[in-house]
């Protein structure tokens, strides 16, 4: 599958608000600089329409429609960035999962993924609509080996010591006892 490209991945419902259109123009975007391919994840009422995007842009050849998977975490494995530019998220638990593998994250400024990320450490926000920005983003991480590798550290850094289950669980405690 990556026959030497870069994978980029999205996983979600496929529901307008998970902002499918935004994940495919940017990918649009990141080929055309970086060998790279797509793999979409999940099902639901926007897929139709990502098909037929993909289609028109005649990226039919670097994106690959996986359907609903339950191993997540083989497929972050294999992946060197995450993308998902939600219209709005509530918090994010595939990021939090991609950033405890190593995966870097581009991610919606818009909800409760700000709370995973210091942009331009640990990952990048961006606003849903700005596909250029995402892009650029993207496209200097899978360019640059070393950049890569420092955003890759921080993002596991940050969601082993932030979110790691122990660390959660001293925090709403604290929260509770306030």
């Amino acid at each position: 599958l990556g026959q030497g490209r870069r994978i980029v991945l999205h996983a979600s419902n496929f529901r307008p608000v998970k902002n499918i259109d935004g994940v495919i123009r940017t990918f649009h975007r990141i080929q055309s600089e970086v060998p790279a391919n797509l793999l979409l994840v999940g099902e639901g009422p926007e897929l139709p329409r990502a098909r037929e995007l993909v289609d028109t842009l005649g990226l039919s050849e670097r994106v690959f429609f996986l359907g609903i998977q339950d191993a997540i975490d083989e497929l972050l494995a294999q992946s060197d960035l995450l993308l998902q530019p939600s219209e709005h998220e509530s918090f994010g638990l595939t990021p939090l999962e991609a950033m405890a593998t190593g995966v870097p994250v581009v991610l919606t400024n818009r909800g409760g993924t700000v709370e995973l990320v210091e942009s331009g450490v640990s990952g990048f926000l961006a606003d849903p609509e700005d596909v250029a920005g995402m892009a650029r983003w993207a496209i200097d991480l899978l360019r640059e080996p070393d950049r890569w590798r420092a955003v890759s550290e921080a993002a596991r850094r940050r969601a082993v010591e932030r979110f790691a289950q122990d660390a959660m669980v001293d925090r709403y405690l604290d929260f509770y006892r306030k």
